[in-house]
C-alpha cells in the first residue's frame, strides 16, 4: 500500500483528482495509521489470511512440551508424571510409541530436546540391526531408535564413538554437530562413521570424520543455537554470530561470516534459495553472500519467534502489547500480512502438507494448523489516504473491486476524518452482504474540514481485495497545490 502523501497529484483546478492503488501493494505497517487484522498479501492484492484452528484432538495428549517433524509425520513429546511419551502424528491419526525412562523435570519445556532430534536416513556399517533404515537421533538421552512403518521404535543406545552434541544436523550424506565451542562432521559412511585420523596418517583422510574449534572474532563467545544445512556448506547460529564449515571432505574449516546471529533457532527458515532468521529483534534474509534487513514494523510491535514458510511467505510469531500475532512476509512485494494466534506460538512444523504450530494458551500446550477455510474469518484494514500535504484537497469518492470467495462475505467501508488534535468523524461509505464474486464497491461523498483521512475496509469471510481508487478535488475557496 502506497502512502497517497508521497504520490504526486495531477490534473488541472478543473478537473477531477484521481489516485489508483493498484493491487495494494507495499502494505508494511511502518505508519501508525496502518492497522491490519488476519489479512495477507497474495498475487494482484490483499487477501482474508488463512486462520489457525485445532488439528489434533487427542484426550492422551494432556501435556505437551515440544514436537519435531520426521519424514512428513510429526513427533510429539508430552510430559506424563515426570517422563515423557513420545507420539507420532501422521496428519490422521496419533499413536503411542514408547515412554522415556529417563525421568524429567515438570518445567522441562522441550526445547532444547527436540533441538536435540536428527532424523536421518542415512545406512550404516557401525551399527550392527537396521543400517539400511531410517533413524531418528535423540542426543539428548544420548541413543536412537530404528523408524518403521512410519513409526520410530524403541530407545537404543548411541555407539560410543558417536559424541555427545548439543546440535546435530545431517546434509550431503554427513552430520554436523556442535558440542561446547567445537564443530564435528562424521565420515563419509553417515551419522555412526567417526573414524579419525591417527598419529600414521600423513595426510588428511578425506573418507575421515572431522572436529575443529569454532571460535569467532566476536568479543563474546556466546553459545550456539542452530544449525543449517545450506547450499554446500552448514551454517553455524550462535546469538550474536554468522558463522559456516565449508568443504565436502576432511579437512573443514570454520569461517566467519556476519557479527549478527539469532538465540530463537525456530526461526531459521529457507525460503527461495534465501536463508531467513529473526536477530536482535530485526528480521534478516541471507543469500549466500549478503544480509539485508526486511521492512521494519511498528515500534510497538516485538518480533520474538519462531517461524515457518506458509505458502510463499516467510511467517513469524510477534506480540504488539497483549496481541499475538503472525506476522507473514512476502518477498515478492516486500510486505507483511498479519494473522491473529489464539495463545503464544513456540513452535512450528511441516506435518505432510499441513503447517502446524504449538500454541501456549496460558494452561497447556495445543497443536493448531492453518486452514484454507477462510469463510468464517474476520478481517479489518485501515490505510491513510490523506494527510497534511492533501489539506487542501476533499474526498469526492472512493471505489474498491473485491472478490467474494464464499456466501457468508459481509464488506464495510467507512472514512475516518480528523484534525491534527483529535477525530472529527466516521462517515459509512457503503456495507455488502453475501457478496459472491467480483464486486465493485463505489461511494460517492464530500468531506470537508479535515487535515487527515484513513480508510477502513472491514469485513468477514473469504476475500480478495484486488484494487481501489480514491477521487480528491481542490477545496472550494483554498488554493491548490500540486
Amino acid at each position: 500500500m502506497r502512502n497517497l502523501a508521497k504520490i504526486p497529484l495531477w490534473g488541472s483546478k478543473d478537473e477531477k483528482i484521481r489516485e489508483k492503488i493498484d493491487g495494494l501493494r507495499g502494505l508494511n505497517g511502518q505508519n501508525d495509521r496502518y492497522k491490519l487484522k488476519n489479512i495477507q498479501i497474495v498475487s494482484g492484492g490483499l487477501r482474508t489470511h488463512a486462520p489457525l484452528v485445532r488439528a489434533v484432538e487427542d484426550a492422551r495428549l494432556t501435556d505437551v512440551r515440544a514436537f519435531y517433524p520426521f519424514d512428513d509425520k510429526l513427533l510429539i513429546l508430552n510430559m506424563e508424571g515426570g517422563y515423557i511419551g513420545f507420539y507420532a502424528y501422521d496428519g490422521q491419526t496419533v499413536k503411542k510409541q514408547y515412554v522415556t525412562v529417563q525421568t524429567y523435570p515438570l518445567d522441562f519445556d522441550g526445547s532444547s530436546f527436540s533441538s536435540g532430534l536428527v532424523y536421518t536416513e542415512d545406512g550404516s556399517v557401525h551399527i550392527d540391526e537396521g543400517n539400511d533404515l531410517p533413524k531418528l537421533l535423540y542426543f539428548p538421552a544420548y541413543s536412537y531408535s530404528l523408524v518403521q512403518g512410519g513409526a520410530p521404535g524403541m530407545l537404543r543406545a548411541m555407539p560410543p564413538e558417536v559424541p555427545k552434541l548439543e546440535f546435530a544436523a545431517v546434509a550431503g550424506g554427513r552430520m554436523y554437530g556442535i558440542l561446547g565451542q567445537k564443530a564435528y562432521v562424521s565420515g563419509e559412511n553417515g551419522c555412526f562413521d567417526w573414524q579419525t585420523d591417527q598419529p600414521a596418517d600423513t595426510q588428511p583422510v578425506p573418507g575421515h570424520a572431522w572436529s575443529g574449534k569454532i571460535t569467532t572474532a566476536t568479543e563474546k563467545q556466546l553459545p550456539v543455537k542452530a544449525l543449517k544445512g545450506y547450499r554446500d556448506y552448514m551454517l553455524i547460529f550462535r546469538e550474536n554470530a554468522l558463522q559456516k564449515i565449508t568443504g565436502n571432505s576432511n579437512p573443514y574449516a570454520v569461517k566467519d561470516l556476519f557479527r549478527v546471529g539469532t538465540s530463537c533457532a525456530g526461526s531459521v527458515k529457507e525460503l527461495d534459495g534465501e536463508i531467513y532468521f529473526i536477530g536482535q529483534g530485526e528480521i534478516y534474509r541471507f543469500n549466500g553472500s549478503g544480509l539485508r534487513k526486511l521492512p521494519p514494523l511498528p515500534a510497538s510491535v516485538k518480533i520474538l519467534g519462531p517461524a515457518c514458510v506458509y505458502g510463499q511467505n516467510y511467517c513469524f510469531y510477534a506480540e504488539n502489547g497483549e496481541d499475538k500475532l503472525i506476522y507473514g512476509y512476502d518477498p515478492k512485494t516486500d510486505t507483511y500480512g498479519v494473522t491473529a494466534a489464539p495463545g503464544r506460538v513456540t513452535d512450528f512444523a511441516l506435518c505432510g502438507r499441513e503447517t502446524l504450530a504449538l500454541v501456549d494458551s496460558g494452561s497447556k500446550k495445543e497443536i493448531y494448523k492453518f486452514s484454507e477455510d477462510r469463510s468464517n474469518v474476520a478481517f479489518d484494514v485501515v490505510m491513510p489516504l490523506a494527510d497534511k500535504e492533501h489539506r487542501y484537497m476533499e474526498l469526492t469518492g472512493v471505489s474498491l473491486r473485491f472478490v467474494g470467495n464464499s456466501a457468508s462475505n459481509r464488506m464495510e467501508l467507512y472514512v475516518h476524518f480528523y484534525d491534527d488534535q483529535s477525530t472529527v468523524g466516521v462517515h459509512t461509505l457503503g456495507k455488502i452482504e453475501n457478496g459472491v464474486g467480483r464486486i465493485t464497491m463505489r461511494a460517492r461523498t464530500r468531506i470537508r474540514g479535515a487535515t487527515l483521512l484513513d480508510l477502513e475496509v472491514r469485513g468477514r469471510g473469504d476475500v480478495n481485495i484486488e484494487s481501489l481508487e480514491v477521487h480528491y478535488r481542490p477545496k472550494i475557496g483554498k488554493k491548490w497545490k500540486v
